[in-house]
């Protein structure tokens, strides 16, 4: 069993203002860790956090002081007296006491002192500047702490030239275990190798990064996996809801009708949030899909449907009032024929278990009113949207989400997920929807957990075919 005094300690290390704390917001899933700003020198004492799995401690990660006169530094360390029979950790803690004299020097001794108590260090890149004399310099210090060092390039969409004049000169310094990771857009895979360059870096401690790459990578798909299904539990609520309404209550119906679909959905939003760790602000004060935890994009507007590429009117029903997202019908038949068939109708009437009440509807002057078909389509299409966003955001992005151009231009192609819906709209008792069948067990029926677990792997074919590449 692992415990603390076994657990890795792992300093994360660098120049000022280069993404340290982002980095660790990303790896802990932890949004609120420290303080993250556009001016430099934002960490000025070293904070601690743990990664935990099962109450273990596996990962003690410290977050440091930025590095801010290395090239002075540098100096005063070449200037020092040094014992030539001692080895490099002794040299730096020599060194470490010695900048008890400099109090210019407070923040990088915080680092060094830091550096010199842990097993291994991740040292930070803005992969947007230029390779200078001060992260030579930085480099050259780090290493006399004897400690293995894994370079991380943040910021990794800087010019390719760049990115490569980085790998050259960190090669020169024989640093060859570099990994590209951005704190913002999360991948997996980006993950995956950054704990196996540790691995390879410090492989006394490699069974306990094995069980962290382990650990992350299930958890990741039980998160993906809980966020599909809260979605498909809405998205069966939404499009298998159907009620009845006399003619003269249909106007007063359609506002109820779209206000229980707005809560779904705001139900869905905020479980997705919370199953990958996101709060509410962080989708706060822009206009765009997301603001404070809702869809701001009203579903049932006219201008949302073209936004996402659906057309208004191509429901099952055209003459349906499609702008309000509402479809009203009578079993399939218009009221012009509803004579032809009287007569028969209740000759089959016990017979007809799927359509006897919309026939009946058509001779009591009622109607089934039920959610547009478009407006189905617009419900799926958003929430695959966030799901999406928030499977590639990283815990250190400061940016809201934004329905950008791709997204919009998204649409439902899929005949399995077309199939499925057709068959949820004929079970119009599987939906919960402003608690109408209040009695009822989402888990209890059969039929409807397979069409839930089959639109769930429908929407988590994204995994594989949308997210960022991070090489």
């Amino acid at each position: 069993m692992t415990n603390k005094a076994s657990a890795v300690r792992m300093a994360v290390v660098g120049h000022a203002n280069t993404g340290k704390t982002s980095l660790i917001r990303t790896l802990l899933r932890d949004g609120e860790f420290g303080e993250v700003a556009d001016y430099a020198g934002t960490t000025r004492h070293v904070e601690a956090a743990a990664l935990k799995i099962k109450g273990e401690i596996f990962l003690e990660v410290f977050d440091t002081p930025g590095l801010e006169d290395s090239v002075a530094l540098k100096q005063l360390w070449d200037r020092q007296s040094q014992d030539e029979e001692a080895s490099n950790s002794q040299k730096m803690a020599a060194f470490i006491q010695q900048l008890d004299h400099h109090a210019d020097f407070s923040q990088e001794q915080k680092v060094l002192r830091q550096a010199l108590k842990s097993d291994v260090l991740l040292y930070v890149i803005d992969a947007r500047e230029p390779y200078l004399g001060k992260y030579r310099d930085e480099i050259s210090l780090l290493r006399a702490s004897g400690r293995p060092i894994v370079p991380v390039l943040n910021f990794i969409s800087a010019e390719a030239e760049n990115k490569q004049r980085w790998r050259e000169k960190l090669i020169d310094h024989g640093l060859h275990a570099l990994v590209e990771y951005d704190t913002v857009a999360f991948t997996m895979e980006a993950e995956r190798r950054l704990y196996e360059k540790l691995q390879t870096m410090a492989e006394a401690h490699y069974g306990v990064f094995q069980r962290v790459i382990d650990h992350n990578s299930d958890h990741y798909e039980q998160r993906c996996r809980a966020a599909a299904r809260a979605i498909a539990e809405q998205f069966i609520d939404v499009a298998a809801y159907r009620i009845t309404v006399d003619q003269n209550s249909l106007d007063e119906s359609t506002p109820k009708i779209q206000d229980l679909v707005r809560r779904a959905e705001q139900k869905a939003v905020d479980q997705l949030l919370s199953i990958f760790g996101f709060s509410k602000d962080d989708v706060r004060n822009e206009f765009l899909p997301v603001q404070n935890g809702k869809w701001e994009l009203d579903l049932f507007d006219a201008q949302t449907y073209k936004d996402f590429g659906l057309q208004a009117g191509t429901g099952a029903a055209k003459g349906a009032a499609v702008g309000a997202g509402i479809d009203l019908f009578v079993g399939g038949v218009s009221m012009g024929v509803g004579a032809a068939i009287g007569a028969v109708a209740g000759v089959i009437w016990n017979s007809l278990q799927k359509y006897g009440g919309s026939i009946k509807n058509t001779f009591t002057g009622s109607s089934y009113v039920c959610v547009d078909e478009v407006t189905v389509q617009l419900f799926y299409l958003r929430q695959r949207y966030l799901l999406r966003s928030l499977m590639a955001r990283g815990h250190a992005s400061q940016e809201i989400l934004a329905l950008d151009n791709e997204s919009a231009d998204d649409v439902v192609n899929s005949t399995t997920l077309t199939a499925l819906t057709r068959r949820i709209r004929d079970n119009h008792d599987w939906s919960n929807l402003g608690n109408a069948f209040s009695s009822y067990l989402s888990d209890g029926n059969k039929s409807r957990v397979e069409c839930r677990d089959a639109i769930a792997n429908e929407l988590l074919e994204i995994k594989s075919t949308s997210l960022p590449a991070n090489v």
